[in-house]
């Protein structure tokens, strides 16, 4: 009877270090915590770097104050293009039957696709 129970023994221990072996092995081929973070902080410090040069290519960064400007200057370019489409538009306007009013005015402006084919 103690040579079964120590044969069991020996059995055990011959599968069980290879398994806690094998575990061990396993864990070293995954990557560390550590490993992870500095290898997202590299990454991050990559970006950051490519963020610069790109800067640097384009140029400096525009301050609030200039940014506002910019935006006023585009504003008013767009204004200016708008009336000056909407005059381009509202030319030589031709009655539109018994209305009274020019053909380019009322709610036929929004939607031009709407004529008056049926009159």
């Amino acid at each position: 009877m103690p040579r079964s129970v120590i044969l069991r023994l020996l059995c055990l221990a011959a599968v069980a270090a290879p398994l806690a072996a094998g575990a061990q092995w396993l864990r070293a081929g995954q990557p560390d915590r550590l490993d992870v973070r500095r290898a997202v902080a590299d990454h991050r410090d990559e970006q950051r770097e490519q963020i610069r040069a790109d800067e640097a290519m384009a140029g400096r960064r525009l301050t609030a104050a200039e940014r506002a400007q910019l935006r006023e200057q585009l504003r008013s370019e767009w204004a200016a293009r708008n009336e000056a489409t909407q005059t381009a538009e509202s030319g030589p306007a031709v009655s539109s039957g018994g209305s009274g009013q020019p053909a380019g005015s009322g709610w036929r402006v929004f939607w031009p696709w709407a004529s008056n084919s049926r009159q």
